[in-house]
């Protein structure tokens, strides 16, 4: 650049990062959906601009050196490297085949340049620190902030490197429900020289900006402190007053979604003894029948691997002989209502689901209200007993009057089980004549690692991968699993029916797992099965008949509290849906109004 005195200096190089900022901010929304963001936040996009710039008036050699110099284009190349990475993450969404409306840019503009101003400011003012410990200090911290800072957007990118998908709310939120064993059964089935590179690419930009940084501000121009103080509080003021409004930077979306709803998860514990004291105070509900009911909650189980289903393969020998027999009827569209258990199970067993409005805090479980109705209630499980964040499902369990859990691993630690789901038959209760009861069995079923869910003496099939014929083994050995446990309560004298469904269904053939950002619908296609004793069929003729005139209608599992209710005969439950009872007449889920993805997605939509 020409040399200029000093003043025309600093104003050309002023002037040149306002203009630049504004006509940036134009740019970047190229290609977005829709003409929504200039105008309406044009006092926005021109103090930010106005910030970036009077930072750039910092960013100079010492006095000495009258004239705009390398540091300023230093400073500018900076500034687009900073907000350029927070503005590309918007265009995730164009790049994964969304709609990108162009508010999302620009408040990724605005968030990118506000950090940027405010970042380089206190780097700045880091310098101006006489003593030598606390500077350091000092640079410290900043240097973690930034950290944060970059590693924020980059890990929308990281994640895409390795998935070729956007990071949503839903995975922030599965990350918190995973724990080390899923971690290592997930990177089992990845490609980790993508996850090598990606992470390497993470550290090297790291390193290299706080390298960045560090060299600038050594060469940055000492101005007089008042002006240190006014900059501190004008860029402060902006990034404190604008940032919280910037609600359309999808970054900051995904994980304030996620972080509202643990808070949901969390509430919903603490509302159990309120929940509980509603449906003790209501007169209206009752049971007009009895007996033992049973559900088992299978886990990753997809109906497109299991032979009573049509796979190819003789998955299912024992269930498909059932269906034949007429001892079960098997629906041939059931879904899950989301592809992570947690999510899926929130909603199966709370009045909670994607076709009504009812708070997840104040949706009364299906255990809360057979035990109010008169029901002894049951927990078996093969799960972990708790972790993090899956309060609901750990607070669900924790009404019922026994709670059986054979898998020792508590919290985050592990949920590699010490046995094989068939070790929970041993802990079925003994049920005398007179018996009236509600059993909910959760298995291990096909959860990765398949190879771990059954011994190996049943390892049966072979010749389509390894990863394919450890899936199928253990939906096979889940199928014996089934027999068993229908051997023994299907004995009780009061026995009344069972109910089999998974929490969400798994794509081993794309070894996708459930992973929902690269949803097919093999993770929602799901096995739901039901049996009923013989003396069922002919005291409750008409929702047996019901049952088998839908066997063919589209179901979705969160409608599991309504199946039970009806089944187990209880009147007056708190949010009962007829319209969407599989086992009412009135049931009215057809392919248009059905739904996954809590919403996301319309049954319609598969091909």
């Amino acid at each position: 650049m020409r040399r200029f005195p000093l003043p025309i200096g600093i104003c050309l190089q002023f002037s040149i990062i306002l203009v630049g900022g504004v006509l940036y901010s134009v740019l970047v929304r190229l290609g977005a959906t829709g003409s929504y963001g200039l105008m309406e936040q044009k006092k926005m996009i021109l103090l930010v601009s106005l910030a970036v710039s009077f930072v750039s008036l910092f960013w100079n050699h010492e006095e000495k050196n009258r004239h705009c110099n390398k540091s300023f284009w230093m400073y500018t190349f900076a500034y687009l490297l900073f907000s350029g990475l927070y503005i590309s993450t918007a265009y995730i969404k164009k790049i994964t085949g969304m709609i990108l409306p162009a508010q999302e840019i620009i408040s990724a503009f605005i968030v990118g340049s506000t950090l940027f101003a405010l970042t380089a400011f206190l780097w700045y003012w880091g310098k101006q620190i006489r003593f030598k410990i606390l500077r350091r200090f000092v640079f410290v911290l900043l240097s973690f902030g930034l950290t944060v800072e970059i590693l924020f957007p980059a890990i929308f990118w990281g994640y895409y490197g390795v998935s070729g998908h956007l990071l949503t709310a839903d995975i922030i939120l599965t990350l918190f429900q995973t724990n080390e064993a899923e971690t290592l059964a997930y990177l089992k089935s990845q490609n980790l020289v993508a996850w090598g590179i990606t992470f390497l690419c993470l550290v090297g930009g790291i390193v290299g900006s706080l390298r960045g940084f560090w060299i600038f501000t050594k060469h940055a121009a000492k101005r007089p402190s008042w002006i240190i103080v006014a900059l501190t509080l004008l860029i402060s003021g902006i990034a404190v007053h604008y940032l919280p409004m910037q609600k359309n930077f999808y970054a900051a979306f995904a994980f304030t979604s996620a972080k509202q709803e643990l808070a949901t998860f969390e509430k919903y514990g603490e509302e159990k003894e309120k929940r509980q004291e509603r449906l003790n105070a209501m007169p209206s509900l009752h049971r007009t029948a009895g007996g033992i009911y049973v559900l088992v909650i299978g886990e990753s189980a997809t109906r497109d691997h299991m032979g009573i289903y049509g796979y190819e393969r003789d998955t299912t020998p024992w269930l498909t002989s059932q269906v034949k027999e007429g001892k079960a009827v098997s629906f041939s569209k059931g879904y899950a209502n989301f592809t992570h258990t947690v999510p899926s199970l929130t909603y199966a067993l709370t009045a909670k689901n994607q076709y009504n409005d009812v708070s997840l805090e104040n949706a009364a479980s299906l255990l809360e209200v057979a035990k109010a109705s008169g029901y002894t209630t049951y927990w078996l499980s093969n799960q972990r007993k708790y972790s993090a964040w899956d309060t609901p499902i750990a607070e669900i369990a924790s009404t019922a009057d026994t709670q059986v859990w054979i898998n020792e691993a508590v919290g985050t630690g592990d949920t590699k089980t010490q046995y094989f789901d068939d070790e929970l038959i041993k802990y079925l209760p003994t049920c005398e004549k007179g018996t009236n009861a509600l059993i909910v069995i959760h298995i291990m079923g096909s959860h990765g690692d398949y190879k771990d869910r059954y011994p190996s003496s049943a390892a049966i099939f072979n010749g389509k991968g390894k990863r394919v014929d450890a899936y199928d083994n253990s939906v096979l050995f889940t199928d014996e699993v089934l027999h068993k446990i229908y051997e023994v309560v299907s004995a009780y004298p009061d026995f009344q029916a069972m109910c089999y469904m998974s929490d969400h269904g798994e794509d081993p053939d794309k070894n996708v797992g459930h992973d929902a950002t690269k949803f097919t619908w093999k993770m929602s296609h799901i096995p739901f099965i039901i049996w009923t004793s013989g003396e069922f069929q002919t005291d409750y003729s008409q929702t047996w008949r019901t049952l088998l005139e839908h066997q063919d209608a589209y179901w979705t599992n969160d409608l599991t509290y309504e199946l039970m209710i009806d089944l187990m005969g209880i009147k007056g439950a708190p949010d009962d849906e007829k319209s969407l009872d599989i086992a009412h007449p009135l049931y009215n889920r057809t392919k248009e109004n059905t739904f996954t993805l809590h919403k996301k997605k319309s049954l319609f939509e598969e091909k």
